[in-house]
């Protein structure tokens, strides 16, 4: 299905925001491809009882799954990482995560709300740096644990004023960055990195 202009915009914008802050903040994930075109998102598992009771009982009804996400970033490793998570990779990561909607933001895109999924995963990650590797566990005091999570929640908002400065510094790349993912639906890193470097 086509979508309408506007929308394909914003899917661009969202994108280049997110490859452009990770072009600029060099994380240990090289940045490989870009692109506006759906893509299919991890099917999450569900237990036998709601396959079973899917439409007989409220207590079973779960969110119904969208198995599509329009654009993504993708990224790989250079070398063996053993799932080792640094400290501020987990940061650069987080901001990688939160620069679409600030992206959109910085390009006076304020009014969409694109994709909920990425800052979903900012808090995730937000939350893993300020539990220093712990989660919520049982025993923990309510008070410690929401002023635990408050803290991941002003981290966020603190990487997102970050990024809002870092974006309006390189407005012109983000434009042009989006307006080439617009047209070519796909770039690489090379291209990405190309364009970034030609619009400074």
């Amino acid at each position: 299905q086509e979508l309408p202009q506007s929308k394909q915009v914003i899917i661009a914008t969202h994108n280049a925001g997110k490859a452009l802050v990770s072009y600029l903040l060099q994380p240990s994930k090289k940045l490989c491809k870009v692109t506006t075109l759906p893509c299919t998102q991890e099917i999450q598992e569900e237990n036998v009882h709601q396959s079973f009771n899917w439409d007989k009982s409220p207590v079973f009804k779960v969110k119904e799954q969208n198995l599509l996400r329009y654009g993504n970033i993708f990224a790989y490793n250079q070398e063996d990482s053993l799932d080792i998570e640094v400290q501020e990779e987990l940061i650069k990561q987080c901001k990688i995560l939160l620069a679409g909607n600030v992206a959109q933001k910085v390009s006076d895109l304020t009014t969409h709300a694109f994709d909920k999924t990425d800052k979903e995963e900012a808090y995730a990650l937000a939350r893993k740096i300020t539990f220093e590797g712990l989660e919520v566990i049982q025993g923990m005091s309510k008070e410690a644990s929401e002023k635990l999570l408050n803290q991941a929640l002003q981290l966020m908002k603190t990487y997102e004023d970050e990024l809002t400065k870092l974006l309006t510094q390189h407005k012109k790349a983000l434009k042009a960055l989006s307006a080439e993912l617009l047209e070519k639906k796909i770039l690489t890193g090379d291209q990405v990195a190309a364009i970034i470097e030609s619009n400074k």
